[in-house]
């Protein structure tokens, strides 16, 4: 294995009583998010890709019905500055968007949580709120979306303070 390779999965494993005291935080997020679940849809799974400027990721998207979805994502950034990030976002589709010729292009805002765990957890392990506001392109007749986003976030911990993020992706629905 690279030596980067090997510096991640010993990050990944290393720092366990840190990882232990950030799990519940974690915990919460995903599940206060799973909350708002219609439980009476039946869900319409999707997993991707996410790309943005500083890092990528696999994420995955539970419809629950035709505006709400539940949006999660695993992304991480392997080098100097390496960490991982775990997001989970409620979203809601608009029923208004852009409408180009044919094309409609469904706009989508949500809420949710992120814990970035840096390469040294025991000084930079983030817990942030989010605001996504995105895009999404369907391509005709085939399983295949394209979205484009924006997010603030807010870091909680260790200190208060602003970020923003952007990101392009790609989901294939099941």
């Amino acid at each position: 294995m690279s030596p980067t390779v090997k510096q991640f999965f010993k990050y990944l494993v290393g720092e366990t009583e840190l990882r232990l005291k950030v799990a519940p935080f974690l915990f919460v997020i995903i599940v206060s998010t799973l909350l708002f679940a219609d439980p009476f849809e039946v869900p319409k799974p999707s997993a991707g890709m996410v790309v943005r400027p500083n890092m990528t990721g696999l994420l995955g998207q539970l419809m629950q019905n035709n505006y709400n979805a539940i949006d999660a994502s695993v992304s991480w950034a392997i080098g100097e500055e390496g960490y991982l990030c775990v997001h989970a976002d409620k979203i809601t589709y608009l029923n208004q968007g852009l409408r180009i010729k044919n094309e409609f292009f469904p706009l989508y805002y949500g809420f949710g949580g992120m814990v970035e765990f840096q390469k040294n957890a025991y000084t930079n392990t983030n817990l942030l709120t989010r605001l996504p506001f995105g895009i999404t392109f369907k391509v005709r007749k085939n399983p295949v979306r394209v979205f484009a986003e924006v997010v603030p976030m807010v870091s909680l911990v260790p200190t208060m303070k602003y970020e923003i993020s952007a990101g392009l992706g790609l989901r294939y629905s099941f």
